[in-house]
């Protein structure tokens, strides 16, 4: 199953407009995002701060946590706003080792505010490596949904954007109180290809409601589907991007990940 333990479940604290400030070494594209309108969380890479994990408020988590795995640094090469992206990679593993990755963790709502009717978030995400492993796969992006307190939040729900070793793209709903309920939906036109940007949207409505759904689109391409549990009314929700190799398929090796990220932003 999907590694996520205490590493996703600590929740950082929403951004509601976050960090502007344009750094001296380039424009910052948040703050041109916050002059549209009100974000939750927004990382461009570029504000002048020694750590990649600018304006995600749970900071960097290893999979799994406490592991040495993988890596998040600056990208100085690929990068969609200048001068910097950030890239994750997840180290290679064995057939009977793993999971392994590096993700980017931040807060999207929790007990203290008001649950939102609906959350969009939209990334920009650049394959550097694939998996050459048959079976291997890894998320890009993901949103966990907790009930209960930060402190001890039970996770319900999570929906992630998921890479197969060749390049295959599916989304993924794990629902941990019932693994017969965990769904793949297949992209058919959208695929992941190495040394090029794709545009990234995992996107949910009527939180909180019976009839909440999701829809995460690559590349113009959507895959649309309702929950099959309410998102709790009482409780809090993470974000990450990053290399994340869960290793949900035992006995699978993998030759490692790395992806670039950068203008990342949930409203």
């Amino acid at each position: 199953m999907v590694q996520c333990g205490s590493a996703f479940t600590a929740a950082g604290g929403t951004n509601d407009g976050g960090s502007t400030d344009a750094g001296s070494d380039g424009p910052n594209w948040c703050a041109t995002q916050a002059a549209q309108a009100k974000f939750i969380l927004c990382s461009d890479f570029d504000l002048d701060d020694t750590a990649v994990a600018q304006n995600f408020g749970a900071g960097v988590a290893a999979v799994p946590a406490g592991s040495d795995s993988g890596t998040m640094q600056f990208e100085t090469t690929a990068y969609q706003s200048p001068p910097r992206g950030a890239a994750s990679h997840a180290n290679a593993f064995g057939d009977a080792e793993g999971p392994a990755g590096m993700v980017l963790v931040g807060g999207l709502w929790d007990p203290s505010v008001s649950l939102p009717t609906s959350v969009t978030c939209e990334l920009q995400w650049y394959p550097v490596e694939l998996s050459t492993s048959a079976g291997d796969g890894a998320e890009v992006a993901s949103i966990f949904a907790f009930s209960g307190p930060k402190a001890n939040g039970v996770e319900q729900i999570e929906l992630s954007l998921y890479v197969e070793a060749g390049g295959k793209l599916h989304t993924f709903e794990r629902y941990p109180g019932s693994a017969l309920m965990d769904t793949t939906h297949d992209f058919i036109n959208a695929k992941a290809t190495t040394n090029m940007w794709h545009s990234v949207t995992i996107a949910l409505s009527a939180i909180g409601q019976m009839q909440a759904a999701y829809a995460v689109t690559v590349d113009g391409e959507q895959v649309t589907n309702p929950f099959k549990v309410p998102v709790p009314l009482q409780g809090f929700a993470n974000f990450a991007v990053g290399a994340n190799d869960n290793n949900n398929r035992p006995g699978v090796a993998s030759t490692g990940w790395t992806f670039d990220y950068d203008n990342v932003i949930c409203r």
